[in-house]
């Protein structure tokens, strides 16, 4: 019987071939973090365009919030992707989302945690 090697543990970065983004500085301990909307780049020092989240926390920021149909223009997103992001990420995100129906239109925008 010829013998089988046996094989050593491997990594899941090994499997898949990805290896881990570092920073920039040099850190080669840390691995790279990424900066919020608007905030400045650590490698380019420019600020980062808004991210569609954004795009929708600025539109239900509004005195008379946002419809669903300026919600789907401004992102390019479809209208179920949306309500997605309105019941997912921005309730993980800690933001009250609260809607009524305002001459047969629903409108959505934020109200403050109580």
């Amino acid at each position: 019987m010829t013998d089988i090697p046996k094989s050593r543990p491997v990594s899941i970065t090994e499997k898949s071939g990805k290896s881990r983004r570092r920073s920039a500085r040099g850190d080669s301990d840390k691995v790279a973090t990424r900066t919020g909307a608007g905030q400045p780049s650590p490698v380019t020092g420019l600020a980062k365009p808004p991210t569609k989240l954004d795009r929708i926390l600025d539109l239900l920021s509004r005195k008379d919030g946002a419809t669903l149909a300026e919600l789907s223009v401004s992102t390019g997103w479809q209208p179920h992707s949306v309500r997605g992001a309105l019941a997912g990420a921005l309730k993980r995100k800690g933001h009250n989302v609260t809607s009524e129906k305002v001459d047969g239109e629903r409108r959505y925008w934020i109200t403050p945690a109580k």
